[in-house]
């Protein structure tokens, strides 16, 4: 799957499997070995490894979330009360966050859903200035 998508291994790669269980969500993780190794090593077969993609929200109405964490992205694109799109894309700048959004748009029409701009606390300025940002772009922008 990740082949198919662009993303090939590196010979110091490994694929982890993260889920949620209630949901039946899952999302592959391309982790360095050494990491892996490092977490076995350090909490045995407790480690778990989980992802923003796996959270879940109940959205009855169209809605596009975006999630800004340190040079990550993630979006997740509901409509009809289904899960349509959810991935994660590398940033460095708003302007990727501004990219991605568009390409979303041309799949999805924005201008009809809710478009929640969320992140870390780490980020939170950056956050308020891409939402700040993509309003002046679609109807509906929540900051969260």
């Amino acid at each position: 799957m990740l082949h198919i998508a662009g993303i090939d291994l590196c010979a110091d790669e490994q694929i982890v499997v993260a889920r949620n269980e209630k949901t039946g969500i899952a999302a592959l993780i391309v982790l360095p070995c050494a990491l892996l190794s490092e977490a076995k090593e350090r909490y045995g077969n407790n480690v778990e490894f989980t992802t923003p993609l796996l959270r879940t929200r109940v959205c009855t109405t169209p809605t596009a979330w975006l999630y800004l964490a340190e040079q990550l992205i993630y979006i997740k694109v509901w409509n009809d009360g289904k899960l349509r799109m959810a991935e994660v894309l590398p940033r460095t700048k708003s302007e990727d966050v501004l990219y991605y959004t568009s390409t979303v748009d041309k799949r999805f029409g924005l201008n009809d859903y809710r478009v929640i701009v969320a992140g870390t606390k780490k980020i939170e300025a950056e956050v308020r200035e891409t939402a700040k940002l993509l309003n002046k772009f679609y109807n509906k922008i929540v900051c969260e």
